[in-house]
């Protein structure tokens, strides 16, 4: 996933760039602009927590950070909605190939018992506790939890390999209350205030970015095929 995850950081910082042009903010203080909008990428490519790391950087005021991220929220919300609608036939017609060399479709093996789901859970919830337990501060707590998922995966692949169809499940049932707990954090009484700029401006920057994305799964189809990884990657 680098390689996609690099593509998609490039067209988060292109998408910025686009959005500074066309949907200039409306903020007196040049400064306070750039921040949000610097902010706002960095929302877009790690999460959250970068939006107000780099806002407190830059000094923005409160009310305008709040009103970034509430109308960051509501365009992100759609964005993750929109992410499901063009992987779900993808995700439906992959397919998996047996020692017995037929295929068997993905959405068969993506079944779990109680049992492997909680084992699925466990392990994450291991993973977690791990990395919280190592992490020096909160900020590399995410970046930890994928080393530690990635080394367990390589060393031992095959005890992975079982939690994976459970682990799917769960995966998908988590990112369906992340969507909705997004969307719920938008406060459009919030955007409504700070006027239609800053929900404009992030629109133009997700614009971008998933014209980027699509446009790069169509001149390179070798290297970016599946737009499931594209998907995860944005």
């Amino acid at each position: 996933l680098l390689l996609p995850f690099a593509v998609a950081s490039a067209a988060t910082i292109f998408g910025t760039l686009i959005a500074w042009r066309l949907a200039p903010l409306p903020i007196q203080s040049v400064a306070d602009r750039a921040t949000i909008a610097a902010a706002l990428a960095a929302r877009h490519i790690v999460g959250a927590g970068n939006y107000v790391a780099v806002a407190e950087a830059g000094a923005a005021p409160a009310s305008l950070v709040a009103a970034g991220i509430a109308a960051d929220n509501v365009v992100v919300a759609l964005y993750f909605s929109l992410l499901f609608y063009f992987t779900r036939e993808e995700g439906n017609a992959a397919a998996v190939t047996g020692d017995d060399e037929k295929t068997t479709p993905l959405a068969a093996e993506d079944t779990a018992t109680p049992l492997e789901a909680s084992a699925a859970l466990a392990f994450a919830l291991t993973i977690v506790a791990a990395s919280s337990a190592l992490a020096s501060s909160v900020a590399v707590l995410l970046p930890l939890c994928t080393l530690l998922t990635v080394a367990v995966a390589s060393a031992a692949p095959k005890a992975c390999r079982k939690l994976a169809p459970a682990g799917r499940v769960l995966g998908t049932a988590a990112m369906q209350l992340f969507v909705a707990a997004v969307g719920a954090a938008g406060n459009l009484r919030a955007v409504a205030t700070a006027g239609s700029a800053l929900l404009f401006f992030s629109f133009v920057q997700i614009l971008c970015h998933l014209a980027t994305l699509l446009g790069a799964r169509r001149l390179f189809p070798n290297r970016f095929a599946d737009i499931r990884k594209l998907a995860v990657a944005s």
